[in-house]
């Protein structure tokens, strides 16, 4: 009888989430420690059994093969913009004066991109975009960060940077880490506009009567529409965070952390709003069901069990997510806001092993 009654809803929601390539254990973020640029995320599978298909696996940084003695010293670009002549236009961002410091860098930028170096026009255009944004101007933060994305990848295409930053080792270890901290900071803005669009994908509201019939006829068409639509959309932002992942020689700690705690965010907010599916107004209140032995109780803890097992794989890439930010935070020392949300989440998630000690078990 129990099963009767939430099996239908339960394959739904089991058939939309793993719909289509997506079907099996999501992906989840590991780390490797690397002896030059500390933590290096890197995506593996989740095991899975043998007859059950897994979802793509997106592309990662590739390995360093000559990886450098130390780690590069990341500064904020305000702190180091790498030329006097972006002086006065990082002493109005200083001040939060957003205004008048883009129309500082609007000023000086022609000359800079004539014949500025590589990591010296990064930073520039890096920081108009980060002006135009705190002006609420999006398509111009959007226009100025997606050139800094694209100057940096034709370089790597053309093995441009050693040219671009040629000089003394410490000089041009000071450019690299320069350059790497504006391109970081123009893919951590690709992925918040894609996070943010997807948060735009409402979950539907349920306004039927509460019988059985409709709240799964709402379960299989518009829950499930949802569903699919939004894991797309939250994969797209994914795949953008990652360009902070995949930056080499080791991406800016800042940035990963920030990037991953991110990521961390919207799969768990995709896990809460997945167990927000309806159920049948029979359901609720306590005692057994109308002509059932079957305790209302018992069948809805029964059934969003059932939901929560679907969900799992998506909390497996949340966690993932959140240790790599954790990781980084470790190694760099690094304590701001990123960093305590993905603490706080895995304080209050312990990964449970097979044999929990006796005071874990409630």
């Amino acid at each position: 009888m129990k099963q009767s009654l939430f099996l239908g809803a339960v394959t739904t929601l089991l058939a939309c989430a793993s719909a289509g390539p997506a079907v099996g254990r999501a992906p989840s973020l590991s780390t490797e420690l690397s002896p030059a640029s500390g933590v290096v995320p890197v995506l593996r599978p989740a095991p899975v059994a043998s007859a059950t298909p897994v979802e793509p696996e997106p592309a990662h940084a590739p390995a360093v093969e000559a990886p450098e003695a130390e780690p590069l010293n990341y500064v904020e670009l305000a702190d180091s913009p790498g030329d006097e002549r972006l002086g006065a236009a990082v002493n109005r961002i200083k001040a939060g004066e957003w205004r008048k410091a883009r129309l500082a860098l609007l000023k000086v930028l022609p000359e800079l991109d004539a014949g500025g170096s590589l990591d010296v026009k990064l930073a520039a255009h890096g920081l108009l975009a980060r002006a135009c944004s705190m002006q609420a101007d999006f398509k111009c933060a959007e226009r100025e960060y997606q050139l800094v994305r694209t100057m940096w990848q034709e370089a790597e295409a053309g093995r441009e940077q050693n040219a671009a930053l040629e000089e003394a080792p410490q000089s041009r270890r000071a450019r690299l880490a320069r350059a790497l901290m504006a391109v970081a900071e123009a893919w951590f803005h690709a992925g918040e506009e894609k996070r943010l669009a997807a948060d735009k994908e409402l979950f539907p509201v349920y306004r039927g009567k509460g019988d059985k019939e409709s709240v799964f006829k709402h379960i299989n068409t518009k829950t499930g529409s949802w569903l699919r639509a939004r894991r797309q959309l939250l994969k797209e932002a994914e795949e953008a965070y990652l360009g902070v992942a995949r930056l080499q020689p080791s991406p800016p700690p800042y940035w990963i952390i920030a990037s991953s705690s991110r990521v961390g965010r919207m799969w768990n907010k995709f896990v809460l709003e997945f167990r927000g599916a309806p159920i049948p107004k029979e359901w609720a209140g306590v005692g057994p069901l109308p002509g059932s032995t079957v305790e209302r109780e018992d069948l809805r803890n029964t059934y969003y069990a059932a939901i929560d097992e679907v969900s799992e794989p998506y909390r497996d890439r949340a966690r993932a997510a959140f240790e790599v930010c954790h990781d980084h935070a470790t190694k760099t020392s690094t304590v701001n806001d990123y960093s305590s949300e993905c603490d706080n989440w895995l304080e209050k998630h312990p990964k449970l092993t097979a044999e929990p000690p006796l005071a874990a078990v409630p």
